[in-house]
């Protein structure tokens, strides 16, 4: 995704906000998934009792910022990377083109609201004011603010500006099966040397003693 608009912190700012994730996972049902929390059904009414299991947002929050969720910024072309690693291929893909959906609509009724409020200052100013030149200023301003606010209405990708939409990836991150094969192989053969080893030297005290 590329920014759009001159300043590029406060979209960051959100982009990175726990706050930011913590709507997403609630608005998109996500607790439970994340936290493998909730009450078992095949489980006795007295574990479930006793059991605390009930999915918590926090602990759903902590898992995306931490495990799931993941971003880089390259700092020669502005183009920042969102990564979404999770076990389920299909969910990766949805959630990372969702959360700069939200992201972004997000943004855009902020800037929405902020410039319906200057609008209506500028407009109770303009009304009870009457010298020319600050008439003259504020209606100026006040162009200004209604020009902002109609482009705001009309962006669909109001802060960023999506340049390859997530897509379910051909195969996994990991494991990677070629690494487990050879350290499983690798851990054979040093199993068996430690083996070899062993009886050798069972043979060897048996035949001083």
């Amino acid at each position: 995704i590329n920014i759009g608009g001159q300043s590029k912190e406060q979209p960051i700012a959100f982009l990175k906000s726990k706050g930011l994730a913590r709507r997403f996972i609630e608005g998109h049902g996500l607790v439970s998934e994340l936290t493998g929390d909730g009450a078992d059904t095949r489980a006795s009414p007295w574990a479930r009792w006793f059991s605390d299991d009930t999915p918590d947002i926090r602990k759903a929050v902590d898992k995306f910022t931490k495990d799931v969720w993941s971003f880089s910024e390259d700092r020669k072309t502005g183009v920042i990377t969102v990564s979404i690693t999770w076990r389920n291929a299909a969910s990766v893909a949805d959630w990372a083109n969702k959360y700069i959906a939200d992201l972004n609509s997000e943004l855009q009724e902020r800037a929405l609201t902020e410039s319906r409020r200057n609008v209506a200052f500028l407009q109770s100013e303009l009304k009870n004011t009457e010298i020319v030149s600050l008439q003259q200023g504020l209606s100026r301003l006040l162009e200004s603010e209604m020009q902002q606010m109609m482009l705001a209405q009309g962006a669909e990708e109001f802060a960023f500006r999506v340049i390859d939409s997530a897509s379910v990836p051909r195969k996994p991150v990991s494991p990677d099966i070629l690494s487990v094969v050879l350290l499983a192989l690798a851990g054979s053969l040093a199993l068996s040397g430690v083996a070899v080893v062993v009886v050798l030297l069972r043979e060897r005290v048996r035949a001083d003693a």
